[in-house]
């Protein structure tokens, strides 16, 4: 007999990866994730076996919480002159 596969769909394999599901299209259209498409242009609905996501090199980035806000407030001409 052959064997049945269970597969995932986007949602629960980002949730595995904690990454956004977009994140996993990009992957997989980019060929660095194999998945089956079961669906046709807009309404694609991709399915991925758990063993591929298991050979992926993914590290999730950390969240915007996490780092250090690198934006420094620039002077303006009026606080150069004066004029504020």
């Amino acid at each position: 007999m052959t064997e049945v596969t269970e597969y995932l769909t986007l949602d629960e394999a980002a949730a595995k990866l904690k990454c956004h599901p977009r994140t996993l299209i990009r992957l997989i259209k980019k060929g660095r994730l194999p998945a089956k498409n079961l669906g046709v242009g807009k309404h694609a609905e991709f399915r991925i076996e758990p063993a591929n996501l298991t050979k992926l090199d993914f590290t999730p980035m950390p969240s915007l919480g996490d780092a250090k806000r690198r934006y420094v407030r620039r002077p303006t001409f009026r606080r150069l002159v004066g004029k504020e």
